[in-house]
């Protein structure tokens, strides 16, 4: 990618004049007899960089008009909400003071973040090409960005070493999303969990990681879920803790913080089916969900929470953070494929999704086992299937998608 060019007159006017153009042919069509003079593959790489800005735009309403950006960035790049949500957390866990080395900037969007909450940023990328879109995008705020290995930077001046380690594969086959394949095993991430740890000698890490890490890795950092709009989109873990958990719910500016702990009750029967944030679930931070609820776990092994208070329903639907999915139980019976289609038989549904708990079970041949006919204008119909060490069990319910009477 010529990034002199994209940045000159006409490399932006043709780049902005492709974000108007929803089909991309269409616009490679269009700008090429548009700006015959112009060489095609300049052409070419104006409109893909139009094309991953409206698709950042899209996905996150962000203004990214004028940005540098990459396929491999976009899929490693934190999200905005997340990105101002740790940079403010930083600042008032450790002050605004603090100086902070990001060392695997990527193209910038978490320095972006915390050089606008105040805080002294240094961001390093090994590759050159990265780096130069990286410098690009951070040029409205005082950041310095360095091409540099981050094993070969001296961090004796900082007081916080960020790390969001390359957990993607960018020489694999793209997949039919167009994703590069994910990096499983923190052993291989790059900087590697080894490598991370050696930083974590030299000072205070903070690490964006995998939600799904295993225990193994992280047991004495103080490690967050985070969730995004009901999604869990990350993890993060700070080094020299004592191996705290905590869930970290966002929406928009809002967000709230679990990391009380404590032992969950178990309900084993109720009206109404709960099912937790996965940030919440992660993090081992149920207890207050029940209490919210005022219920309790469906038994000892399965994170689902039950209960009959319509009031605490109507209060987790009207509040501005998604803490869980509701349903409503119509029926519980075994786990078994003739039981399940006999209690649904009667039932109109548009479609038929299926949960599972500490059960394994191929979902596609369940559905077209049990599913009855389908009514386009019925609502829809969930199975959720969960580990009892009775003999499995099936909830069969509505999902609630308005305030109860």
């Amino acid at each position: 990618m010529n990034i002199d060019w994209l940045l000159g007159e006409t490399g932006r006017d043709i780049t902005a004049r492709a974000r108007q153009i929803d089909d991309p042919l269409e616009a490679a069509t269009k700008l090429r007899k548009l700006f015959a003079e112009v060489p095609a593959d300049l052409v070419s790489q104006a409109i893909n960089q139009a094309s991953l800005q409206k698709s950042l735009r899209s996905r996150w309403s962000m203004e990214t008009d004028g940005w540098l950006l990459t396929a491999d960035g976009i899929e490693q790049a934190t999200r905005p909400t997340v990105a101002t949500w740790r940079a403010n957390w930083i600042v008032q866990k450790f002050g605004p003071a603090v100086k902070v080395i990001d060392l695997t900037c990527g193209l910038g969007f978490d320095s972006l973040a915390m050089a606008q909450a105040g805080l002294k940023v240094c961001a390093i990328e090994r590759d050159q090409f990265t780096a130069a879109c990286a410098r690009h995008n951070l040029e409205n705020v005082e950041v310095d960005v360095l091409v540099a290995d981050a094993n070969d930077v001296d961090l004796e001046e900082f007081d916080l070493f960020f790390i969001d380690p390359m957990r993607r594969d960018p020489n694999s086959a793209r997949e039919l999303n167009g994703n590069t394949k994910r990096i499983l095993k923190p052993d291989d991430w790059s900087p590697s969990w080894s490598e991370i740890n050696q930083f974590a000698k030299q000072g205070k890490v903070l690490c964006k990681i995998a939600p799904g890490i295993a225990d193994q890795y992280i047991v004495d950092w103080d490690t967050f879920w985070i969730s995004d709009a009901g999604d869990v989109v990350e993890a993060m873990a700070l080094s020299a803790g004592t191996g705290k958990r905590s869930a970290v719910l966002i929406s928009g500016s809002h967000f709230e913080i679990f990391s009380e702990g404590g032992i969950p009750p178990v309900a084993g029967s109720g009206q109404f089916l709960v099912v937790p944030n996965g940030a919440l679930t992660r993090a081992g931070e149920l207890s207050a969900l029940c209490t919210k609820v005022n219920g309790g776990l469906i038994n000892e092994h399965i994170g689902w929470i039950l209960t009959n208070d319509r009031n605490a329903i109507n209060h987790l639907r009207l509040a501005t953070i998604k803490l869980a999915e509701t349903f409503h139980v119509i029926d519980r019976v075994k786990a078994d494929t003739k039981v399940i289609a006999r209690a649904i038989s009667g039932m109109d549904a548009s479609a038929i999704t299926i949960m599972t708990r500490g059960v394994q079970v191929e979902v596609p041949k369940l559905r077209k086992q049990i599913a009855p006919k389908l009514n386009a204008k019925a609502p829809e119909l969930v199975i959720a299937l969960f580990r009892e060490d009775s003999g499995n069990q099936a909830l069969i319910c509505r999902r609630i998608n308005e305030l109860l009477a």
